[in-house]
């Protein structure tokens, strides 16, 4: 990767990092300035303290964040020494923008933090259920599949970051929002109007800053780690694990604020029935967004392909937050006075109604890319074989290809040679696959011909099977089927 090309994802990143933290510069600005109700309120709200704990400790970060950005802006302006060589400028430019990056977005982290500090139990009650969804998401990927450290980042992301940044933002909207929205004549007339107003304004407020946080950590990924982001299903993938940490952190946050009764039920909605749906499902859709601008060309097109992805995601987040409420008087008043009917049959049936289509949506994306690339892989790696490298053999094209045999190969890798062959040939494989998804790339122009990536690539797989015939020998695919 050349340096100017790595120069202009730290910037991406970076400014990922500045959206989040003005957005919530915004929303300090409105709670500032937001007039009184009556003549007793000054109009302007100036030094009115945060009362929830910890977003006054948020805002006293974000704003500590923001000096010290700018201290780090103004070390990256001074004039280098003149010994300093153009690499380690570079390096030191890229270090310094990944540090603000950090700093800026760190005071989104308290809130998640103390959530789960703070409820052990409710934490250790969700980790199963959400480490064998976290299983299930990666195994999506059939073909060349990302390194693991990938949606484990984006995870985090969304059990930190997004919500973080998701809490504050639905936080500033309760300190300034009765006061923008409502009028106080209205609220004296029609209490129950302004309510309703209110609710609407959080259920909009709460869809679009969840949203962008969470659509800002695949960003980042996709700036950062955009080789290793081949279209639908690697997006998908990525968005879903970022859904998955926002949903397990806002589950334990909702588990632990009420009693036994509704801590069950929260478990049964968000961990049992809806766990690969809500926001594992609305991020999936923003995810695959960016994995199709991966494969088109011209900023333009990629920026519209994405809006439209988070627009999806936040109209079906609003819809969700707006409507549940009604669905939960219909299933009362369907299922009477039976609380184990209404749970056990309206939760799920509520879930099915209001974020169905948004699975079955992004299930039919997910099919559509592991077609895509089945359909690669079945043109790719036959012309791999045929350029007599040696990278990838004719024997090996049916296993990479069929993911039955690659895992029988897999196994019987494993029961001859023990788990160093079998870690062996994984590296193998993923190798084999990187070669194919680069040939793929570069035959749909989304990468320059005369990059030497591809040969790179190959001589990687060279050494792996150079490796492989010295210390570990794996049995070729043709073996199983003896």
């Amino acid at each position: 990767m050349t340096t100017g090309r790595r120069d202009t994802r730290t910037r991406d990143v970076l400014a990922v990092a500045i959206v989040l933290s003005a957005a919530y510069g915004c929303g300090m600005l409105l709670d500032w300035f937001k007039p009184g109700v009556d003549d007793s309120v000054p109009l302007v709200g100036i030094g009115e303290p945060v009362k929830v704990w910890p977003f006054d400790l948020v805002r006293a970060c974000v704003v500590a964040s923001w000096g010290l950005a700018l201290v780090t802006w103004a070390l990256a302006r001074l004039r280098p020494p003149v010994v300093a060589r153009p690499a380690m400028l570079a390096d030191n430019g890229r270090s310094l923008k990944l540090a603000t990056a950090a700093v800026l977005l760190l005071p989104f982290l308290i809130r998640p933090v103390a959530v789960l500090g703070g409820n052990l139990v409710q934490t250790a009650i969700c980790v199963p259920s959400t480490a064998f969804a976290f299983w299930a998401i990666t195994r999506m990927q059939r073909y060349r599949r990302m390194p693991a450290r990938l949606p484990a980042a984006a995870f985090a992301w969304g059990g930190f970051v997004a919500v973080g940044f998701g809490a504050a933002m639905n936080s500033w909207l309760d300190q300034y929002g009765m006061a923008y929205l409502v009028d106080v004549f209205d609220l004296l007339r029609d209490p129950a109007s302004a309510v309703g107003e209110m609710r609407t304004a959080r259920a909009l407020n709460a869809a679009l800053f969840e949203e962008l946080g969470k659509a800002a950590g695949i960003a980042v990924v996709y700036f950062g780690f955009r080789r290793h982001i081949d279209g639908l299903v690697s997006g998908l993938v990525l968005g879903a694990a970022i859904g998955l940490g926002f949903n397990f952190s806002e589950s334990v946050l909702y588990m632990g604020e009420y009693g036994t009764g509704v801590s069950a039920y929260q478990y049964w909605l968000r961990q049992s029935v809806g766990l690969f749906a809500a926001h594992v499902a609305l991020t999936a859709v923003v995810g695959a967004a960016f994995g199709v601008a991966r494969q088109l060309r011209g900023r333009r097109r990629r920026t519209r392909v994405v809006a439209c992805g988070f627009v999806v995601a936040v109209t079906g987040h609003f819809t969700v937050n707006a409507l549940a409420a009604h669905m939960l008087r219909a299933t009362d008043a369907l299922f009477g006075d039976n609380p184990w009917l209404a749970n056990l049959v309206g939760t799920p049936l509520t879930v099915i109604v209001l974020q169905g289509p948004v699975v079955v949506l992004y299930l039919l994306l997910l099919r559509r890319g592991l077609r895509a690339q089945a359909g690669a892989m079945a043109v790719e790696l036959p012309l791999e074989v045929r350029t007599g490298y040696g990278a990838i053999t004719t024997d090996e094209v049916s296993a990479l290809q069929r993911p039955a045999r690659r895992f029988f190969v897999t196994v019987k890798a494993l029961r001859n040679g023990g788990f160093p062959a079998y870690r062996h040939l994984r590296r193998l494989h993923a190798a084999q696959f990187d070669l194919a998804a680069q040939r793929w790339h570069r035959s749909r122009g989304e990468v320059d011909p005369w990059s030497p990536a591809e040969a790179l690539l190959r001589d990687r797989v060279l050494r792996l099977k150079d490796e492989g015939a010295r210390t570990t020998p794996v049995p070729p695919a043709a073996e199983v089927e003896s």
